[in-house]
């Protein structure tokens, strides 16, 4: 699930795709009653970024017992490189650190 207000192009500009966020609710608030009605229960989000808040999504995706399985952004391969065990080893913390802080029930934990 990625909605985009018409016109934007979530590939050039802020939010990077990230229209989970409050500034959006008009967007997901019919969309995510529309999947409901449909008899979805799950939904997998492509951007969810850490540094913004996700709160009035999550809160209404867990009211019509919906969960998300969010991405989080980890970078390139130049910012996150994982040609080693180590590098993945420290790219899997920072992805569990992530998850964490942005622990909320309707997430589903994804290890």
């Amino acid at each position: 699930y990625s909605p985009a207000p018409y016109g934007d192009d979530p590939g050039y500009a802020e939010p990077w795709g990230d229209y989970t966020t409050t500034e959006y609710n008009k967007i997901f608030s019919r969309d995510l009653a529309m999947i409901s009605a449909m008899g979805a229960n799950t939904v997998r989000l492509y951007s969810f970024k850490t540094s913004v808040r996700h709160q009035a999504f999550l809160d209404l995706c867990l009211s019509y017992n919906i969960s998300a399985m969010v991405a989080f952004e980890i970078g390139s391969a130049t910012q996150t490189p994982l040609s080693t065990s180590q590098s993945l080893m420290t790219a899997q913390a920072r992805l569990r650190r992530q998850i964490r802080a942005s622990r909320h029930p309707a997430i589903i934990p994804g290890w």
